[in-house]
């Protein structure tokens, strides 16, 4: 159940250190005031306290001047940092049942690199019993290679090189993002490695060229999330603006990459599901870096001391988009 309330903090005289909080639904109706101290982190301790409402499930954001400006969500620092005062609000929302980012990522990965495996080595479960008598080509072998090794790669940065901003999503994308990652791994893996699937058109050259790109794009994908992760210290959210290479001309040169790696394996196998899974992937990064970019521009304006971000980034694409 998802409850709006708004916060009105008023600081008590002569305790500096205190605030006196009162929280509020959105429609006004008075929840309960409570003394907190000056930071994001006690304010929540003390909601958790009184209210019995889990940490990972609060959101506090300030209330907006004009419907269309932009959200700005109380993560870490004190209450003051964020510009509240005698009488200000803060609108709190319960987010309901939530589950770690990491946890997430491991089990929608864990799918593909089991699915796409089991398609290749046991064929005779998927095509039937005469299908062990035919032999892999070598580009379905390079296909094997490819995938494997790309969400073998995705669960080591899961597990040791990404660092979240946030803790913590709702709990049913682990349903919805796993329908998309094992339902797309099975379709590319049963016509990848079908007894029927049809050579690339141009042969061994092709798969040739297509693995090349693919092992380009794959190791600058993870150059630029290892560059990432030396950006935020563990356990912040904090935000800094890129300056690696490939920053230079875009805000996300990691979903460039992963792009560019899922067409290098759409020519290195030639499938249809192979190419529809490249372009259902392009579409959702290009939404997630179009986010990420005006993020950037909204949170370094250069204003009021912060740093200015690159005016000539383009968000995606080099020189394009």
């Amino acid at each position: 159940l998802l409850l709006p309330v708004k916060v009105e903090c008023l600081r008590r005289s002569g305790l500096p250190s205190e605030m006196k909080v009162t929280f509020k639904t959105s429609r006004g109706r008075k929840i309960v005031s409570l003394e907190v101290g000056e930071t994001v982190d006690s304010l929540r301790q003390h909601f958790r306290r009184s209210q019995g409402v889990r940490i990972e499930r609060q959101r506090f954001t300030l209330p907006k001047s004009e419907p269309k400006a932009p959200t700005v969500v109380l993560k870490e620092g004190t209450l003051e940092s964020y510009g509240l005062k005698e009488g200000s609000e803060i609108i709190f929302k319960n987010l309901g049942p939530q589950i770690g980012w990491q946890t997430v990522f491991v089990i929608e990965y864990f799918g593909p690199l089991v699915l796409y495996p089991l398609f290749y080595f046991r064929p005779e479960f998927i095509y039937g019993k005469g299908a062990p008598l035919f032999a892999h080509s070598n580009a379905q072998l390079a296909g094997l290679a490819a995938w494997t090794l790309h969400f073998a790669k995705r669960e080591y940065e899961t597990l040791f090189v990404h660092r979240f901003s946030n803790a913590t999503m709702p709990f049913f994308n682990v349903f919805k993002n796993s329908i998309y990652y094992w339902g797309y791994a099975a379709l590319v893996a049963y016509f990848a490695n079908h007894p029927l699937y049809t050579e690339p058109t141009y042969g061994l050259m092709q798969v040739y060229i297509g693995g090349v790109i693919f092992l380009l794009a794959e190791h600058q994908n993870f150059v630029v999330h290892k560059y990432l992760r030396s950006l935020r210290r563990p356990g912040s959210t904090e935000r800094r603006i890129p300056r690696q290479f490939w920053f230079t001309f875009v805000s996300c040169p990691n979903y460039f990459f992963e792009v560019v790696a899922w067409i290098g394996f759409t020519i290195m196998t030639q499938t249809l599901w192979g190419a529809l899974f490249a372009l259902t992937g392009c579409a959702q990064m290009m939404a997630w870096a179009g986010k990420k970019h005006k993020n950037y521009l909204r949170e370094f304006d250069g204003r009021n001391g912060k740093q200015k971000y690159p005016p000539g980034r383009k968000r995606m694409f080099p020189f394009l988009w």
